[in-house]
């Protein structure tokens, strides 16, 4: 683990990564068609989706916006997403 990184703020950017994952592939996109939506690489979105990247807020919005993200559980992945763990 990373210096100074605490073991929660893994476990909330997982969290994330895995909602976000489960997201673009209910939307039955690649992750080079999300990139091209959102205006990152594939190679980012693949690093978000294990953990391995933070997403930043609006990264997360144009996400759930190009996945047709709509209610209360875009409302519960933007919350998380604005956790400082998470970024």
């Amino acid at each position: 683990m990373p210096y100074g990184q605490e073991p929660t703020d893994h476990a909330e950017r997982s969290q994330l990564a895995a909602k976000l994952r489960q997201k673009r592939e209910d939307a039955q996109l690649t992750a080079e068609e999300l990139a091209g939506r959102i205006g990152i690489t594939a190679d980012d979105v693949e690093a978000i989706e294990q953990g391995d990247k933070p997403a930043s807020r609006q990264v997360v919005y144009g996400w759930l916006n190009a996945c047709g993200m709509l209610g209360p559980e875009r409302r519960a992945i933007m919350d998380l997403a604005d956790k400082p763990a998470a970024r």
